[in-house]
């Protein structure tokens, strides 16, 4: 990026979960040109700290206040704690961390059927994702028209080895109980 300068910004939050912390803000920047961007500090202390930034993208623009909202994710093992520090061209702003909206399953593993497909064709998603479902075991519910929830839990591609393999693999699991309104 050409010259950079730290942003205008009026609001942010973040968010944390499942090993991801996404940062948000808003504010203005001084012409039609200009673009603002989240990134992460280069001091290395932790929890770590982001600054909000502002770069221009052509020489040409109009000079009109525009509006911004940017978002970015950082992978972030450990969790922050209750709030990060964005810096900005106002000063540092302290930004409430909250939990991201994910709920934990309260079901063990052992309460699923888990299933595994692979591609026949070369990385064919939808070849291996049929595999999967039809190696799950069959369900036999009271209800005939019932919608059943399948979780894809994992997709890997596997390559190499002696017979140059290059398969997509996808693994898949279905909730045991609770199936069709019935326990």
């Amino acid at each position: 990026m050409a010259h950079t300068q730290l942003a205008d910004v009026s609001s942010a939050s973040a968010v944390y979960g499942r090993g991801m912390l996404t940062v948000r803000a808003a504010g203005e920047v001084p012409a039609s040109c200009w673009r603002a961007q989240i990134r992460q500090s280069i001091i290395d202390i932790f929890p770590p700290q982001f600054e909000a930034v502002r770069f221009r993208t052509n020489s040409i623009c109009l000079q009109v206040v525009t509006p911004f909202v940017v978002e970015q994710s950082f992978e972030l093992p450990t969790e922050p704690g209750e709030s990060v520090v964005l810096h900005t061209a106002g000063g540092e702003m302290e930004v409430p961390v909250e939990p991201r909206g994910f709920k934990p399953d309260p079901r063990p593993a052992a309460e699923y059927d888990e299933a595994e497909g692979r591609s026949s064709r070369r990385f064919d998603l939808e070849d291996a994702l049929e595999k999967a479902i039809a190696n799950l075991p069959p369900v036999e519910d009271a209800v005939p028209d019932w919608l059943d929830t399948i979780e894809v839990v994992d997709i890997e591609v596997q390559i190499g080895g002696i017979a140059g393999s290059r398969d997509l693999v996808v693994r898949v699991r279905r909730p045991r109980s609770n199936r069709g309104g019935q326990e």
